[in-house]
């Protein structure tokens, strides 16, 4: 009753949603591993879930004073993203539009108001979290895999098959497209460019920026460094301010495995913000800001085999104190592993299917993975 998105505003009704409410697990605190204690269905295989805790600013002061809200939004390959919430796993709505599979879903780490999927259509789209409504459409000439906002919600990254990063500025692409509305409604002139144009792109090609390479994942260190992973096994860190340069450092993963995922976060029990990286059948840890000054080499590595990031999969950092982290790929299973030791210390098996995206959330005690068998299963931590 707290999250204050109603999902009456959607343009889909719940009643299409195939798994009714009464039908969710009991807690987590009466489960026990290794069984999920939250089953959430799609239609096809998910491609991407992201958790974010919803600012205080967002919620209603005469709010009873519980546990922090969370959201989770899931990108997916039935072209419809969802998000719903990162406690109950409730379905709050669905975003419609697209016309291919969505390949990575955000919202806006500062006010969750923003919503940017990014899809095979060869777009990107904004929607109003509140309303469900699509707010603009940025055309891209490829695939768009990657999505990112900053951290301050001022700019987007997008990446994928073109090779490129774009980065755009969401004030103006938002001004835009209220102005693109009062034209239609006849209260501007009919003058003015389609849709506005990226202020920066960003070239991810091979050794010396020759040739295309597809950018698999983008995600942002701060509001001036993006960071993107690629199909050639390397990771570079961008400063938007100044492109002429060329990217700020480089990371080479070992036999060129393609970046399967990636994320940053700031383990809150020692301060250091970490790039987490899965590939090949390995995951790499690294100090995020010494690596965009130029320091490559990894905190640590772990071998997860026979789990292996080829085809799908990804793994997840515990935020709270950054000594355990969850991967899951080509198998059917999930497993948590102790980052220094590099031991496996759960097993956790439910899913029908390769693991395809797992991510904690903000708080470490629970995590998420979404599976190629059409299902997101939230597991405590």
């Amino acid at each position: 009753s707290r999250f204050p998105l109603p999902a009456s505003r959607f343009p889909l009704p719940a009643s299409r949603f195939p798994l009714p409410a009464s039908r969710f697990p009991l807690p987590a605190s009466r489960c026990l591993h290794p069984q999920p204690h939250l089953h959430l269905f799609a239609h096809r295989p998910l491609s991407d879930i992201q958790f974010f805790r919803v600012p205080q600013t967002a919620i209603p002061e005469d709010s009873p004073a519980e546990e922090e809200d969370l959201l989770l939004i899931s990108g997916c390959h039935d072209k419809l993203p969802m998000l719903r919430s990162g406690r109950t796993g409730d379905w709050i709505g669905t975003l419609c539009g697209h016309k291919g599979a969505v390949h990575c879903a955000t919202l806006d780490p500062a006010s969750c108001g923003l919503a940017v999927t990014a899809s095979g259509d060869f777009s990107v789209r904004l929607w109003d979290a509140v309303t469900g409504s699509c707010l603009a459409i940025l055309p891209h000439n490829h695939i768009v895999k990657g999505v990112a906002i900053s951290p301050s919600g001022r700019r987007l990254a997008t990446g994928g098959h073109e090779g490129l990063i774009r980065v755009w500025e969401l004030e103006r692409v938002l001004v835009h497209a209220v102005a693109e509305r009062l034209r239609v409604a006849g209260h501007l002139p009919l003058e003015g460019d389609d849709v506005p144009s990226a202020g920066v792109f960003l070239s991810h090609g091979g050794d010396g920026g020759k040739g295309k390479v597809t950018v698999t994942k983008a995600i942002w260190l701060d509001d001036d460094i993006v960071c993107s992973g690629a199909a050639d096994g390397t990771v570079k860190f961008w400063d938007v301010r100044r492109v002429a340069g060329g990217s700020l450092s480089t990371i080479k993963l070992p036999g060129s495995v393609e970046v399967r995922d990636m994320e940053i976060v700031t383990v809150q029990e020692t301060g250091v913000t970490t790039l987490t990286v899965a590939a090949g059948s390995k995951v790499f840890f690294y100090d995020a800001r010494a690596a965009a000054l130029g320091n490559t080499t990894p905190l640590s590595s772990v071998d997860v085999s026979p789990t292996n990031f080829r085809e799908e999969g990804g793994a997840s950092l515990n935020p709270v104190h950054g000594r355990t982290f969850v991967a899951g790929g080509s198998d059917l299973w999930v497993r948590v592993y102790d980052k220094e030791a590099g031991e496996e210390k759960e097993c956790h098996k439910g899913h029908h299917g390769p693991v395809r995206c797992v991510r904690y959330d903000p708080t470490g005690k629970t995590f998420a993975t979404g599976s190629e068998d059409g299902t997101i299963r939230i597991w405590t931590s």
